[in-house]
């Protein structure tokens, strides 16, 4: 039987346990939740006492004070016990999940393919992205773009990259019905990602104006379920997705650099570059039409094409 001994201006005085039936269920309630176990039970043998002689009022009156005091420290830790217990069953488990973050990367250039990159890794490993300095590949320079690819390669459990090419997108873009063109071959190219990566959560930068629509499209093409995450400028919010726009972004890059060195300076390949447009006027007056890595379908494509044939109309 353990006991406490309390001193006063009278001799020592023995308390035994004996209150147990009312105070233990209470601990027992606290103890599998806390880390405070050696202070709660200390509270527990203060709470359980009960004297049999108690001949000085002074102790008495001690003892009861004593044990209102740590009635109420009891209350507050179960309280934050409960408290703990919650968060860490919230969280249980979380750092085992497989995250996959996805971007594209040259959407709106009329020239070259258009690229889609899934980066996956496991959710505990996402702080390293952020010390790395990873953000959206847009406001980054091209080699320190470069530097962070081999870094986001290296960490990285796995990543996936899929080229769209021009002739790809004409197709849904000229033949497709309404809400069947690019919006929907996007989605359809990210469930690719997700089916062959496999995550439990995936984060997508969504390219529909309506998020939750575009989610829908891509869960529709998947063989089975998956959390997405789908909104705009998901690039700027998700460390994931920003990993995934740098891979993108690079991966066209290179596709760019490869076509320059066959062709010719064409700029960026966006029709707000002044060289772009112009390259596409060369190659209507040298060959007649597009070469296969241009896009067709862009509008910049289809009204310099038409003032070519405008031109023409009124040369005969």
């Amino acid at each position: 039987m353990k006991s406490l001994d309390y001193k006063a201006n009278e001799p020592i005085y023995t308390f035994k346990l004996t209150r147990k039936r009312e105070v233990v269920p209470l601990i027992k309630k606290i103890l599998p939740y806390s880390r405070h176990e050696e202070k709660i039970e200390r509270m527990q043998l203060i709470l359980e006492l009960k004297d049999r002689k108690c001949w000085s009022p002074q102790i008495e009156s001690k003892v009861k004070l004593l044990r209102k005091r740590i009635k109420s420290e009891v209350v507050e830790y179960k309280r934050q016990a409960e408290k703990d217990y919650r968060k860490r069953r919230a969280t249980k488990g979380r750092s085992h999940r497989l995250i996959l973050g996805i971007d594209d990367a040259g959407r709106g250039a009329v020239i070259g393919p258009l690229v889609i990159a899934g980066v996956l890794m496991k959710e505990e490993d996402i702080p390293k992205l952020v010390q790395l300095g990873v953000k959206d590949s847009k406001l980054l320079s091209p080699r320190r773009r470069e530097l962070l690819a081999v870094e986001i390669k290296r960490i990285a459990l796995k990543h996936s990259v899929i080229k769209l090419s021009p002739k790809d997108i004409d197709k849904v873009v000229q033949t497709g019905r309404k809400l069947h063109k690019l919006n929907r071959l996007e989605a359809q190219t990210m469930a690719k990602v997700i089916e062959l990566l496999k995550p439990d959560i995936a984060y997508v930068d969504a390219s529909d104006v309506l998020e939750e629509r575009f989610k829908k499209h891509i869960s529709e093409c998947l063989p089975f379920k998956v959390e997405i995450i789908s909104e705009h400028k998901a690039d700027r919010k998700y460390p994931i997705v920003s990993a995934a726009s740098i891979i993108a972004k690079v991966e066209r890059d290179k596709e760019i650099a490869e076509l320059k060195e066959k062709h010719g300076d064409f700029g960026c390949g966006y029709p707000t570059d002044p060289k772009t447009i112009s390259f596409l006027r060369q190659c209507l007056k040298k060959f007649g039409e597009y070469p296969d890595f241009v896009r067709k379908s862009w509008k910049p494509a289809k009204k310099a094409k038409s003032e070519k044939d405008s031109r023409q109309m009124k040369l005969i």
